[in-house]
């Protein structure tokens, strides 16, 4: 198990808070979002790990938030995965595994809602080159992530 209050966030926002509500109605009621529960192609919850042993919390945060409305302090072993990176990894562009949005863990966050983002930059790497795409996801980190500012499952849930 992993207490909520031992890994940070990678985004600043919710994509759809309005789900939280009755996930963590579900949460309360002693359910859990693991292999058994959760449909075929939903992931576990993916918490990075980076070489210093800091972990956050890189797909699940609707889920997260449930937990912690719906009265859990952890996400048991059952429904997340560990991921291990590097800060130079995560802070990188590798478009063949569909990474446009390369961020520094310790400052910086993504926004929510990143489906524009993504359309964005696959347009571009389609119809102009690799290149311009890297160029834009380089010099326009204020479209895909800000200035971290919490880091706490608690702090993104207040923001509901």
């Amino acid at each position: 198990m992993i207490y909520l209050s031992n890994v940070g966030i990678s985004q600043n926002s919710l994509r759809n808070p309005l789900s939280v509500v009755p996930m963590s109605q579900y949460v309360s009621e002693g359910g859990l979002f693991n292999r058994t529960t959760l449909p075929k192609e939903a992931p576990l919850i993916s918490i990075a790990r980076f070489e210093d042993g800091y972990q956050m919390i890189r797909d699940g945060h609707h889920r997260a938030c449930a937990m912690l409305i719906g009265g859990r302090k952890y996400i048991d072993w059952s429904e997340y995965l560990i991921e291990h990176y590097t800060y130079k990894r995560y802070n990188s562009v590798n478009y063949s595994a569909g990474w446009v949005t390369p961020i520094d863990p310790i400052t910086e966050v993504r926004i929510g809602d990143l489906k524009d983002w993504k359309q964005r930059v696959k347009q571009i790497w389609d119809t102009q080159s690799p290149q311009h795409a890297i160029h834009l996801i380089n010099t326009r980190r204020d479209l895909y992530s800000s200035k971290k500012e919490f880091d706490t499952i608690e702090s993104l849930s207040e923001r509901m």
